[in-house]
């Protein structure tokens, strides 16, 4: 099973690496969320969907880089499951803080339902720079509005100083099945396409 994971990160990693749309997304998300941020000591990120963290690595490289750089970075990742994936995430983060020098520590905040997330649950400091980021985690709860809602009013109550998020350009939440598939075959469609021409072989 631990060989199966890691050669699930292993393709992502490659995939990451050899599309720019994923790249060009991250970065500009990345440098939007450190514009807001980079002058304080203390960072927090509230995380909604982690995944790897490749984009949490160039979020600290561009912390850490900052001519008065940070005294210490926070991430809180928030899911509703996959707790040892999102924790082997947090142990690799870890690794690669030391490796930059920067004080770093990880909270892992898994709920049964997104409905059951408060402010209690984020270990939140006046003295943070609070920032909120969501790459590709929001289009699922689309269809569930009263989750969406809970969760955008609790993001609302901690007031960050800034929220960045990314989602795709489609409409996969469609009542209408239908229309569902027809945006699933552009989107995905688009998606092998550039698979065939950015990959080896």
């Amino acid at each position: 099973m631990q060989g199966r994971t890691m050669n699930t990160a292993m393709t992502r990693l490659s995939i990451y690496q050899k599309l720019p749309f994923y790249q060009v997304a991250h970065f500009s998300c990345m440098q939007a969320l450190v514009d807001r941020v980079s002058k304080a000591k203390r960072v927090h990120v509230v995380e909604l969907a982690i995944r790897q963290g490749v984009h949490a690595m160039i979020l600290m490289q561009a912390l850490a880089s900052q001519p008065e750089s940070i005294k210490h970075l926070k991430i809180t990742a928030v899911e509703t499951g996959f707790e040892k994936q999102i924790k082997q995430t947090g142990g690799h983060l870890k690794s690669f803080a030391e490796s930059i020098n920067l004080s770093f520590s990880y909270n892992v905040v898994i709920v049964e339902d997104m409905l059951d997330f408060n402010i209690e649950l984020l270990e939140l400091n006046l003295r943070e720079a609070l920032g909120v980021f969501s790459m590709y985690g929001l289009w699922c709860m689309i269809g569930q509005q009263d989750r969406l809602e809970s969760l955008m009013k609790v993001i609302k109550s901690i007031k960050p100083r800034v929220m960045v998020m990314c989602e795709v350009a489609a409409n996969l939440n469609s009542p209408n099945f239908v229309n569902r598939l027809i945006e699933a075959l552009f989107h995905y469609g688009a998606v092998f396409d550039s698979l065939d021409d950015c990959m080896d072989g």
